[in-house]
């Protein structure tokens, strides 16, 4: 060990890594890497480090709020994680060539920072959350040499208008690039093998498995996608519509996580799987259709929907996972099951420090399974499809006071919610036809049923 008096640094004279350093500190030839911690929260202001550094250490300049300028060397190979962490006053970053690995948050909040240079030269993989909240970045033009983008690398960079993905480039993280709400520009360089942007979408797919891994937005998801990827959407501020094709079966985990201004989703009949959390916290949404083939709603995924009032729930759905519907303020849940689909805790539709207070609707010979089914039980009232009356039975009657409803007669706002026999959301001259054909051919509330 030697304190290096001109340099006013201590260095390890074996290995050359410079371990500690502070403002007046001038980083000498000889110097092989930076190590951690070495300058975190220092003032020091210019960072010039010399040819000859090939590693920046974890924490190296962390919270190094003064530094406005930055410079470094072509023999550099990697940068540690949070190696400049809110260091927001530089402006202008080159990436040399040279460097093959840019840790988690390597360059989180580096707020001043408008441009990324990247040199090309050797196989580059940015970590997690490396370029995290830079809310001064406005493009990404990544280099032929990178070859991964990690989880959250970009996210919440809130000047960010455009991304280019290069040709090398096989992997985009889950969320890379949410959060920016002004991005409105994805492309991928079309001699790029894995990823695409097909039909000018402004979206990232993979382009074998057709998954679509990130989106903003600008977004027209194409027909040909087949599932939305880990985060594709997270904290997409501004989007207020999105229509899913058919030929999607999954929505991934976060997908549309804290999308607050989604109001409108039209969800494909293909759609087999929703992820966690998967439009957690969309707080403008007010009604929601689940698809009859979807079988699996994961946790938490509508968690904190505070203006989710109306539910419709898909006929093959077999599970709903542990606070699905936590913090909806529901009022009408339709579920089209026959057989009532396995909630996994009693918080899937817990609100405001009790079960929800929602009226359910289920079909007509599956209404005693509700009854008797675990937290499907809990709901304070449940009603029949079609039943009309409240007698638990499907039939003459019932089909009386639909001709009523649809004169206006005395209908209060039970009957017209168990009055929507076809499910489609509204109540019109279909119901009735729907209603008649079930009791024409027997359908009504088979006592073989009930009691199965």
């Amino acid at each position: 060990m030697k304190i290096c008096q001109n340099c006013n640094a201590l260095i390890e004279t074996a290995t050359g890594t410079l371990i500690k350093g502070c403002v007046n500190t001038v980083i000498p030839m000889g110097v092989t890497a930076i190590g951690k911690d070495a300058f975190s929260w220092s003032k020091v202001t210019d960072v010039i480090i010399p040819t000859g550094v090939t590693a920046i250490g974890d924490n190296a300049f962390d919270h190094c709020y003064e530094i406005t300028r930055l410079s470094l060397p072509g023999t550099l190979l990697t940068i540690g994680d949070n190696a400049f962490d809110a260091a927001y006053k530089f402006n202008d970053l080159t990436i040399p060539g040279s460097v093959t690995s840019i840790g988690k948050y390597a360059f989180h909040c580096c707020n001043g920072l408008s441009g990324i240079r990247f040199e090309e030269g050797s196989p580059l993989v940015l970590g997690d959350c490396a370029f995290y909240q830079c809310s001064g970045l406005k493009s990404v033009v990544m280099p032929n040499t990178l070859q991964s983008v990690g989880d959250y690398c970009f996210f919440e960079c809130d000047s960010l208008t455009s991304v280019f993905v290069s040709a090398s480039v096989s992997h985009i993280g889950c969320a890379a690039f949410g959060g920016c709400p002004l991005l409105a520009e994805m492309k991928v360089d079309s001699a790029n093998p894995v990823l695409d942007a097909r039909d000018s979408c402004n979206a990232i797919i993979e382009t074998a498995s057709g998954i679509l891994v990130a989106g903003c937005l600008a977004t027209v998801i194409p027909v040909g996608v087949t599932a939305l990827g880990d985060g594709a959407f997270a904290e997409c501020i501004g989007l207020n519509t999105i229509f899913i094709p058919e030929g999607v079966t999954r929505i991934g985990e976060y997908a549309f996580d804290c999308c607050y201004d989604l109001d409108t989703i039209v969800l494909p009949h293909s759609l087999v799987t929703i992820g966690d959390y998967a439009f957690a916290s969309c707080e403008s949404l007010v009604y929601m259709t689940i698809p009859d083939a979807v079988t699996s709603i994961g946790e938490s995924a509508f968690y904190d929907c505070p203006w989710m009032s109306y539910l419709t729930l898909g006929k093959e759905l077999s599970f709903i996972g542990d606070g699905a519907f936590n913090g909806c303020n529901l009022i009408k849940v339709n579920c089209r099951a026959n057989i009532p689909p396995e909630i996994a805790a009693i918080s899937s539709f817990w609100h405001y420090g009790e079960f929800s207070n929602a009226i359910l609707k289920v079909p007509a010979q599956a209404l005693q399974r509700y009854q008797n089914a675990d937290y499907w039980s809990l709901f304070p009232q449940i009603v029949a499809d079609g039943d009309l009356t409240g007698d638990g039975r499907v039939n003459m009657d019932d089909l009386t006071a639909m001709i009523g409803c649809l004169v206006g007669y005395g209908t209060t706002n039970l009957q017209y919610f168990t009055a929507d026999v076809n499910n489609d959301n509204r109540f019109n001259m279909d119901d009735l036809t729907t209603l008649i054909n079930w009791l024409v051919f027997g359908y009504g509330w088979p006592e073989s049923e009930l009691n199965q």
